[in-house]
This record gives structure tokens, C-alpha cells and sequence, in this order.
């Protein structure tokens, strides 16, 4: 999964639309950032930029998000990988199994109720 990720990053940073494979086994997030970037310094931003979206999270009508991948329940596993030509870096996350979806085994669930218990958000006071 870990050189998975590496290799999707740097394939990434060869083209210049942000795409993952179709026929991934893993939800992914990507994050570009300009320049030639310290890993640790390039991992943090991205999850500091993925963690962002929880401003934008809407419970009653949730999508598919960066965020949401990051803090969906039922990942077990992981992998990163960052790639960089000097003139940008690429962060890419592998998550496994798939996640942020609305669906579960190809079956349409109650909308929002497979989405809900794995994407656990509470109110802000």
C-alpha cells in the first residue's frame, strides 16, 4: 500500500491533471504544493489542508470530501507517498478499504446512514 502510494505520487507528478487510477483498490487524497518540499513538511500540509474541509462539512447533506476520506471509521490501513521535480511536491494517501462513499457493496443504503456512521462529525459549539 505504502509503495503504492509513492508510485501513484510519482506518477502524479508527471502529468498535470490530478487524477488516481479508476481501478484503484484504495481511496485516495492528493496535494500538490509548488517547490521542492521536505517530506514531513509536505505530509503535514497536505493533512492540514485535507482536515480543513471539516468547515465545510454538512451532515444533513454530506459529500464526498478529502476530509471525509481522512476521518472515515472503517479504514484499517494506510499509505503515503510524496514525490517531488523541484518545481512542485506531490503528497499522495492510499486508504483501504474504499471509503467515502454513499454506497456499500453496490447496493443504494439509506442515503446518508452508511455515510453517517463512518464520518462521525459533531457540532461546534
Amino acid at each position: 500500500m505504502q509503495q503504492e502510494a509513492q508510485r501513484l505520487s510519482q506518477i502524479l507528478l508527471t502529468v498535470r491533471t490530478p487524477r488516481a487510477p479508476g481501478n484503484s483498490l484504495f481511496s485516495w487524497n492528493i496535494y500538490y504544493a509548488p517547490g521542492n518540499i521536505d517530506r514531513v513538511e509536505a505530509v503535514t500540509a497536505a493533512i492540514n489542508y485535507w482536515y480543513g474541509g471539516f468547515i465545510g462539512y454538512n451532515k444533513s447533506n454530506p459529500r464526498p470530501s478529502a476530509f471525509s476520506q481522512m476521518v472515515w471509521r472503517a479504514t484499517k490501513a494506510m499509505g503515503v507517498g510524496v514525490a517531488t521535480d523541484g518545481d512542485r511536491t506531490v503528497v499522495a494517501m492510499n486508504y483501504w478499504p474504499k471509503g467515502n462513499i454513499l454506497y456499500k457493496e453496490g447496493k443504494f443504503t439509506e442515503r446518508f446512514k452508511y455515510y453517517n456512521e463512518n464520518v462521525q462529525v459533531r457540532s461546534r459549539r
